[in-house]
């Protein structure tokens, strides 16, 4: 039911509104065209329909007040989505950082065969180090939804909906990874890094 007051939605066997407090017994329900004025607002940010006068968009966290912008979003994680621990955060730095130089000895191997034994000569060990780890995380987590570590950690990407993630924010991922100092936005008991603020994403148990 809506309260007759303010607009907001309440449960049905609710006495008062939980928004203005308003006694919600004898003026419990808008009328039908109140009602539908209130489900006719969507997310100036993902479209979604809102209740009237909604603060922040429920599903993408989007500040819906005259004066925002579409870039305030509200990164708090859905309730339903609970990040990954800070110690399942680390394993994953950990395992990865492995699994980084094991995928680093085929990747040589192949562009040893494909264009001479001194191919890389000429390459900046850096930038070479870069194309290998982002070439690394944008093949898994954009097929896989997670990295091989998390695969053993019982991890996985996904976005504030809790759904895959799509191209573009695994690119914003893999490159956020190399800001500098990035790896200490994780230290927290229930980390959300740099990595997984910039392009709207999160990483959670996979159970």
């Amino acid at each position: 039911m809506y309260c007759y007051k303010c607009g907001k939605e309440n449960k049905e066997e609710a006495r008062f509104c939980k928004d203005c407090g308003a006694e919600l017994k004898d003026r419990s329900v808008l009328s039908s065209a109140t009602e539908e004025k209130s489900d006719s607002e969507t997310c100036k940010n993902c479209g979604k329909e809102l209740p009237h006068n909604s603060k922040f968009c429920r599903f993408c966290g989007q500040n819906q007040s005259d004066n925002a912008t579409v870039s305030e979003v509200d990164i708090t994680p859905n309730k339903k989505l609970k990040p990954a621990s800070w110690i399942r955060r680390f394993i994953n730095f950990v395992l990865d950082l492995i699994g980084y130089y094991l995928f680093a000895f085929p990747v040589g191997y192949v562009f040893g065969l494909l264009f001479g034994p001194n191919v890389f000569d000429n390459v900046n060990d850096v930038i070479l180090g870069l194309f290998v780890a982002a070439t690394y995380y944008i093949i898994f987590e954009s097929l896989l939804a997670r990295s091989p570590a998390k695969f053993i950690t019982r991890t996985k990407v996904v976005n504030l909906e809790g759904k895959k993630p799509d191209f573009g924010q695994v690119l914003g991922r893999t490159f956020s990874r190399f800001i500098p100092f990035e790896i200490f936005s994780f230290l927290e008991a229930n980390p959300i890094g740099w990595h997984d603020k910039l392009p709207k994403t999160m990483v959670v148990n996979d159970e």
